[in-house]
């Protein structure tokens, strides 16, 4: 195998770990929120962004950046390294 096709393997797997960890940062931070009973909405406001950007967070489509990673730790008192898994 050419090392060009070596390149295009491992960023297919690369991206396939990235959107594992991304979908299950947003499983994480839905629950949290669930289990605060807030909705999206409320969720959004007190961390300081829109509801569509909460919601894709939540979807999984998105990483927060850290300083509202830190926000979202804050609102759901949770632990930064438990709600936003390493890549």
């Amino acid at each position: 195998m050419n090392n060009k096709y070596k390149y295009v393997l491992l960023q297919k797997d690369t991206n396939c770990m990235d959107l594992q960890r991304l979908q299950q940062m947003g499983k994480c931070l839905r629950e949290a929120r669930i289990a605060m009973d807030i909705t999206q909405e409320y969720a959004s406001e007190l961390v300081g962004v829109d509801v569509a950007t909460m919601r894709r967070w939540e979807n999984g489509e998105i990483e927060p950046r850290n300083p509202n990673k830190e926000r979202l730790c804050q609102v759901y008192q949770k632990k930064k390294a438990r709600t936003f898994p390493a890549a």
